[in-house]
């Protein structure tokens, strides 16, 4: 007698327990429910087909939010690895040292120059490996283990959570570097004795790595899950993208320093309120999203504000009108020209006019918290808001 040909749906057939999971194009593997009796082993498994039926997906973890995505820790990793590989070797560490450290630098400070793009472009590199490593091998694995349940869930969690790992990092090196500089609590040293053209190497390597945090930010945007603030969230980076390369090339880079310390405390708080939520902690999200609120306000249109007034003013004030050259060399550095500072301005008043269209929507749900309901993002989140939560 012949046996009869088996093909994967006659195997779905025979094995109820593998299903195809609606969200993605995977096998999962559900474990049986323990009951009783038969009946009711039944009548929970055809509650869980109703449900099923009902939100269009299963109510099991979604198994394939843990595979890597688009081979980005593979392809970051073996650049790394060939990099470091090739410093080994004498012939190739002209050209690898460019990668692997800051330019132009003498007796701990360093000048600015092409080259520095190379180091950008290293970190860049080291960013999106650290991001995948920690993505899609430890912060999903604690999803799942936090029984997040829905692939976009988990996907925003592990989002929010890089973050706070990064921001926190940053913010953490922004603040040590601005304690020890210069320029600590005093808006006018940030003006005074412009061109500032020998950096401290640290500062230097942190303005660098905040650059290339916001390319891959760029990149990040483009090649995951489209958010419905997409367009928002791209003019804001190239705006910003543009500030960091504007203010590093005409020697900002003191005030554009204290810029980046501001924004990265909001971003901290934001995030931490949004892992809170996806948790439904509500009182600990409703009070994490007070405190962001709070820190937005004061820090990105309270201080931000003040230092696009000292722009306006101090600078004008403090900074004469010529062209710079070194007092040692003679080497021509800068010219001061109104055109090119005020165009710095305007890029700073066109961000502050994106977050304030942001504030206006954490008003809303700042007034939603007060009317009971939850705190939640309405800039990007709201799309999953059906798919959080199980029955």
């Amino acid at each position: 007698m012949a046996q009869p040909q088996m093909t994967i749906e006659t195997v779905r057939q025979r094995t109820p327990l593998l299903e195809k999971s609606a969200d993605t194009d995977t096998v999962n593997y559900q474990k049986p429910p323990v009951a009783k009796n038969k009946g009711s082993t039944a009548k929970q498994n055809g509650s869980s087909i109703n449900n099923s039926r009902k939100k269009g997906h299963s109510n099991t973890v979604v198994e394939a939010t843990l595979a890597p995505s688009q081979y980005q820790t593979e392809i970051s990793g073996a650049l790394i690895l060939l990099t470091y590989a090739l410093h080994q070797q004498e012939q190739f560490r002209p050209y690898t040292s460019k990668l692997l450290t800051v330019q132009y630098a003498k007796n701990g400070y360093a000048q600015i120059g092409a080259e520095d793009a190379y180091f950008v472009l290293f970190a860049v590199v080291w960013l999106t490996f650290a991001r995948s490593i920690l993505v899609d091998y430890i912060l999903r694995y604690v999803a799942i283990k936090a029984r997040l349940r829905t692939k976009k869930a988990i996907a925003r969690f592990v989002e929010q959570s890089w973050s706070i790992i990064y921001y926190s990092t940053s913010f953490s090196a922004g603040m040590y570097l601005f304690k020890q500089s210069e320029y600590w609590m005093s808006a006018t040293n940030l003006w005074k004795g412009w061109p500032h053209y020998e950096i401290p190497v640290l500062t230097k390597a942190y303005y660098l790595i905040q650059l290339a945090c916001w390319f891959q930010q760029i990149y990040v945007l483009h090649v995951e899950e489209r958010r419905k603030d997409h367009y928002q969230m791209f003019t804001h980076h190239i705006i910003t993208c543009a500030l960091i390369i504007g203010s590093y090339y005409y020697y900002y880079t003191r005030v554009g320093h204290v810029i980046l310390i501001l924004m990265d405390v909001v971003d901290i708080q934001l995030s931490l309120a949004k892992v809170f939520n996806y948790f439904e902690w509500r009182t600990i999200c409703d009070t994490t999203f007070g405190i962001f609120m709070l820190s937005w306000m004061v820090c990105r249109h309270g201080i931000y504000n003040y230092l696009v007034y000292t722009a306006m003013t101090s600078a004008i004030d403090l900074i004469p009108t010529k062209c710079y050259s070194d007092e040692v060399t003679g080497e021509h550095i800068r010219c001061f020209t109104p055109a090119v500072h005020w165009t710095l301005v305007t890029l700073l008043c066109i961000l502050q006019v994106i977050t304030l269209i942001w504030f206006g929507m954490i008003l809303r749900v700042a007034i939603n918290v007060i009317k009971g309901s939850a705190a939640e993002d309405t800039r990007s989140d709201d799309e999953d808001s059906d798919n959080e939560k199980d029955d």
